[in-house]
Protein backbone atom coordinates (compact mmCIF):
# COMPACT_ATOMS: atom_id res chain seq x y z
CA UNK A 1 0.00 0.00 0.00
CA UNK A 2 1.48 3.55 -1.08
CA UNK A 3 1.56 6.02 1.06
CA UNK A 4 0.89 9.89 -0.20
CA UNK A 5 3.89 12.09 1.28
CA UNK A 6 4.27 15.45 -0.61
CA UNK A 7 7.27 16.81 1.89
CA UNK A 8 10.42 18.90 0.84
CA UNK A 9 13.34 16.93 0.51
CA UNK A 10 16.96 17.36 -0.22
CA UNK A 11 18.47 15.13 -3.12
CA UNK A 12 21.75 14.67 -5.06
CA UNK A 13 21.44 14.60 -8.46
CA UNK A 14 23.66 14.15 -11.87
CA UNK A 15 22.96 15.87 -14.95
CA UNK A 16 23.43 14.62 -17.63
CA UNK A 17 22.72 14.28 -21.76
CA UNK A 18 19.35 14.21 -23.72
CA UNK A 19 18.10 10.82 -23.19
CA UNK A 20 18.97 11.14 -19.02
CA UNK A 21 18.86 14.71 -18.86
CA UNK A 22 18.61 14.30 -14.96
CA UNK A 23 19.45 11.04 -12.51
CA UNK A 24 18.61 11.58 -8.75
CA UNK A 25 21.34 9.52 -6.74
CA UNK A 26 21.06 10.18 -3.45
CA UNK A 27 18.39 11.31 -0.84
CA UNK A 28 17.44 12.57 2.44
CA UNK A 29 14.09 12.60 4.41
CA UNK A 30 14.05 14.02 7.95
CA UNK A 31 17.24 12.72 9.49
CA UNK A 32 17.44 10.02 7.50
CA UNK A 33 19.92 8.96 3.91
CA UNK A 34 18.75 6.51 0.63
CA UNK A 35 21.27 5.76 -1.83
CA UNK A 36 19.00 5.81 -4.53
CA UNK A 37 19.02 2.44 -6.95
CA UNK A 38 17.43 2.33 -10.80
CA UNK A 39 15.32 5.09 -12.25
CA UNK A 40 12.55 2.44 -13.28
CA UNK A 41 9.90 5.41 -14.49
CA UNK A 42 10.63 8.84 -15.64
CA UNK A 43 7.99 11.84 -17.58
CA UNK A 44 7.82 14.92 -17.22
CA UNK A 45 4.84 17.53 -16.96
CA UNK A 46 3.76 21.27 -16.84
CA UNK A 47 3.33 23.37 -14.72
CA UNK A 48 2.31 26.76 -16.29
CA UNK A 49 6.10 28.20 -17.53
CA UNK A 50 7.77 25.28 -15.70
CA UNK A 51 8.84 21.55 -16.40
CA UNK A 52 8.37 19.26 -13.56
CA UNK A 53 10.58 16.21 -13.62
CA UNK A 54 8.63 13.10 -12.01
CA UNK A 55 10.34 9.80 -11.16
CA UNK A 56 10.16 6.90 -10.31
CA UNK A 57 12.62 4.44 -8.32
CA UNK A 58 13.62 2.63 -5.07
CA UNK A 59 16.42 3.35 -2.91
CA UNK A 60 19.14 1.27 -3.04
CA UNK A 61 18.48 -1.69 -1.06
CA UNK A 62 15.42 -2.05 -2.54
CA UNK A 63 13.00 -1.55 0.85
CA UNK A 64 11.30 1.02 -0.31
CA UNK A 65 9.54 2.17 -3.79
CA UNK A 66 9.45 5.77 -3.77
CA UNK A 67 8.21 8.88 -6.26
CA UNK A 68 10.05 11.96 -6.48
CA UNK A 69 9.37 15.34 -8.03
CA UNK A 70 11.84 18.19 -8.92
CA UNK A 71 10.24 21.38 -9.90
CA UNK A 72 12.60 23.38 -12.51
CA UNK A 73 11.17 26.74 -11.44
CA UNK A 74 11.19 26.76 -8.02
CA UNK A 75 14.42 23.86 -8.06
CA UNK A 76 12.41 22.02 -5.25
CA UNK A 77 12.49 18.39 -4.81
CA UNK A 78 9.80 16.71 -3.48
CA UNK A 79 8.84 12.97 -2.15
CA UNK A 80 5.25 12.24 -3.17
CA UNK A 81 4.99 8.54 -2.73
CA UNK A 82 6.77 5.83 -0.76
CA UNK A 83 5.67 1.91 -0.38
CA UNK A 84 7.34 -0.76 1.16
CA UNK A 85 8.86 -3.09 -1.34
CA UNK A 86 7.93 -6.78 -0.86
Amino acid sequence: MSLTINERITVVAVFGDKDSPLTPVHMRWGKKQYKLGKVDFYHTTRDGNHTVHHFSLTDDAQSMYMKLAFHSGSLVWTLQETEACQ
